[in-house]
């Protein structure tokens, strides 16, 4: 982006040497900030420059936040905690772009990680929204 390469990669090899989320608690977050920011960015990030690092990553995120689609409604708890994978409600129901980010997440998730087995239960969990 605006030829800032070497930039770049600096951050995507500080990204790789991070293994996030590492463990322990690191509070709730909400999952919707979670989602366009963190998910959002690594993915679109590692997509758009092949860097199969930021991918990985995307998908450790992920992996963190599915936990949280465990409530019968299929919507996802609202707040989570990566590093322990712990989930919880806070407030009301979830709003339409909270729904909508997530589906497009994960689905582009799966859709990455097509050629791994096990990618599906990304779109999966969207799906269940």
């Amino acid at each position: 982006l605006m030829g800032l390469k070497e930039e770049f990669g600096r951050a995507a090899k500080w990204i790789e040497q991070q293994r996030m989320p590492t463990p322990g608690s690191h509070g709730m977050h909400k999952m919707f900030e979670i989602n366009i920011r963190l998910l959002g960015g690594l993915l679109s990030a590692g997509t758009l420059s092949g860097e199969q690092a930021l991918v990985d990553a995307a998908q450790r995120i992920a992996d963190a936040m599915l936990p949280a689609f465990g409530s019968a409604s299929g919507l996802p708890n609202s707040m989570v905690d990566l590093g322990t994978r712990a989930s919880q409600n806070e407030g009301g129901g979830a709003i339409l772009s909270e729904v909508g980010t997530l589906a497009l997440e994960l689905r582009g998730l799966s859709h990455e990680l097509s050629h791994k087995a096990g990618s599906q239960a990304y779109a999966k969990a969207a799906d269940r929204c």
